[in-house]
């Protein structure tokens, strides 16, 4: 691809080709020298030029992203750690460098290139779409976000409304959360023989191409690019094919995010029995009428608290303003308020944990 100053895709062209890596780079190497680490950059200098450029290159293109409204949720992710015999010894905030950045927009880019050249030539393909939300669902992310003193209203349900939120909320103490929510109130990205478009984004047109090792819908769009290419057009796959490589891709990549998540929630379990009795700084991230649910702000781990571990007073809940509120104390226990919790007891099978909250006791308490 040749891109113009502006990050304008000027030409590109398709090839069968052998790379030669002229380094094995890390992330963190690569960041080292775009901060301009001395040692860092003296001891890359043969490949310092190429990769400041696409450092500038990367910028200009997320720029370019953002102007079209394209969502950006950039948050920490939870990493365990192990100890020397393999067992789970912590979890630890996944480091975002602007190194990072330079791949993804890259890949980005090099998806949306062939997802418009195999649609411009009405090839039949694999696209990775992003529906846009329901607008039920908007509505009651709304209804959340107003809880917290917040305006969130889109008028035409377009990313650039979901991104300038995004914004407008960085930095403060309920980001993480209401980002999260946000999320979960979209529809899931899947793969689709019909190119519907990616809301989150903003692109009219986005395949899978660039791990064709490790996804198969990425692999399946290379043979088709390598047929067109090779004007080989007999064996491109029928559409009837393509939409079933589709929807079971779809399937099997919602279960293995399900395998994952529930692995990563086994291991964080136990981690956290390991814990029994402990205090945590906590954000409530939903309540109920029976309680609510909590995330550990440096762990990552979520749990109830149920209203019988409610010290000192008899709760009820208040659905306009998302609070369990104690009838006797008037004690509120809100969506997205920072409290202090204690662990109770873990469910392993069931990957559950269960905490208290940790207040302080009022005059005549029993």
């Amino acid at each position: 691809m040749h891109l113009s100053p502006s990050g304008e895709v000027r030409d590109f062209s398709f090839h069968k080709s052998i790379i030669f890596s002229k380094e094995r780079l890390t992330y963190e190497e690569v960041q080292k020298i775009l901060d301009g680490d001395v040692t860092s950059s003296h001891k890359y200098a043969h490949v310092l030029q190429p990769i400041r450029r696409l450092a500038r290159l990367a910028t200009i293109l997320l720029d370019r992203r953002r102007e079209r409204g394209a969502i950006d949720f950039d948050l920490p992710e939870p990493i365990l750690t192990y100890d020397e015999e393999g067992l789970v010894e912590g979890i630890t905030k996944s480091v975002r460098y602007f190194s990072h950045r330079i791949v993804e927009e890259f890949m980005i880019l090099a998806n949306e290139v062939v997802a418009h050249y195999l649609e411009q030539r009405d090839i039949p393909s694999i696209y990775r779409i992003h529906e846009e939300p329901d607008p039920s669902t908007v509505e009651d992310f709304a209804e959340i976000v107003s809880g917290f003193g917040l305006r969130f209203k889109t008028s035409r349900n377009s990313p650039a409304e979901f991104q300038r939120f995004i914004e407008s909320i960085s930095g403060r103490p309920e980001e993480r959360m209401l980002s999260y929510l946000m999320l979960r109130s979209f529809k899931q990205a899947m793969y689709s023989a019909d190119n519907v478009g990616h809301f989150g984004l903003a692109s009219d047109a986005y395949t899978h191409f660039t791990s064709p090792i490790r996804r198969y819908p990425d692999l399946v769009v290379h043979r088709i690019l390598k047929a067109v290419t090779s004007r080989r057009l007999q064996n491109l796959p029928n559409t009837a094919q393509l939409d079933a490589i589709a929807k079971e891709s779809s399937e099997r990549e919602r279960l293995a995010d399900q395998a994952e998540r529930e692995l990563l929630e086994w291991k964080k379990m136990i981690l956290i029995e390991r814990h029994l009795g402990d205090t945590f700084d906590a954000i409530i991230i939903a309540v109920w009428k029976d309680g609510f649910t909590v995330e550990l702000i440096d762990q990552f781990v979520e749990g109830f608290v149920s209203v019988n571990e409610m010290p000192e007073d008899y709760y009820q809940l208040e659905p306009s303003s998302r609070a369990l509120i104690g009838s006797r104390t008037k004690r509120r226990f809100r969506l997205g308020d920072r409290i202090r919790v204690q662990v109770t007891r873990v469910d392993k099978l069931l990957r559950r944990a269960y905490f208290r909250p940790v207040v302080a006791r009022t005059d005549g308490s029993r």
